[in-house]
């Protein structure tokens, strides 16, 4: 495999775990909610291992179009979006069977709750210290199960093959390539303008 496939082997290690922990089945309707790196290594390998409709959420256009060359069967963009109508009326109001959170969001984290079917599940894989609440009739009622992911052991080797298999879907991650004399500019775009940016690769 080419270095700069080599350098996003982690991050897609992490979307191996959330999807193994997702648990998915033919058919499946599943929600993403976050076009960011991790959620896209998510989205691209439950479109590419599993026969599923992946609706992928985010609030940069940007993000969501690069969701959208990677398969995503519908985008939404979540300013000035109902997301949860939206969901229903894909679902024909059954919600989304799998819920994948990875914005690391209170906000976001608590609505994974109001996307998901009965009986379906909820993946936890952003990160905040807030406090997240959750209606407990909604869990009990609909019966759903929540898991979190956060590790990726014992999956390099299938990422490795997968990345190795598939060239092309590096060469589409990776949005910018930098010399590392420019990590300061890297950081700045990073934080300031995500709209450009979904992976860096370093130079040396």
């Amino acid at each position: 495999m080419s270095f700069e496939a080599g350098a996003i082997v982690e991050p897609f290690t992490i979307g191996a775990q959330i999807v193994s922990r997702a648990g998915a089945k033919p058919g499946n309707t599943v929600t993403i909610l976050g076009a960011g790196p991790i959620g896209l290594t998510a989205l691209i390998l439950l479109k590419a291992l599993h026969e599923v409709k992946v609706t992928i959420v985010d609030v940069i256009p940007e993000r969501l179009a690069l969701a959208g060359l990677f398969g995503a069967d519908v985008t939404i963009d979540a300013n000035g979006t109902n997301v949860n109508h939206t969901i229903k009326e894909l679902t024909n109001n059954e919600g989304s069977n799998i819920v994948i959170e990875t914005a690391g969001l209170r906000q976001t984290m608590e609505q994974t709750i109001n996307l998901v079917s009965s009986g379906g599940r909820i993946v936890i894989a952003g990160l905040t210290t807030d406090k997240v609440g959750i209606p407990g009739y909604l869990f009990s009622n609909k019966e759903v199960e929540i898991y979190g992911s956060r590790n990726s052991a014992g999956k390099f080797p299938e990422v490795i093959d997968f990345l190795t298999r598939h060239q092309e879907i590096a060469d589409t991650f990776i949005t910018n390539k930098m010399p590392l004399e420019q990590i300061d500019e890297a950081f700045r775009l990073a934080k300031f303008e995500p709209h450009l940016v979904n992976k860096i690769i370093f130079q040396i």
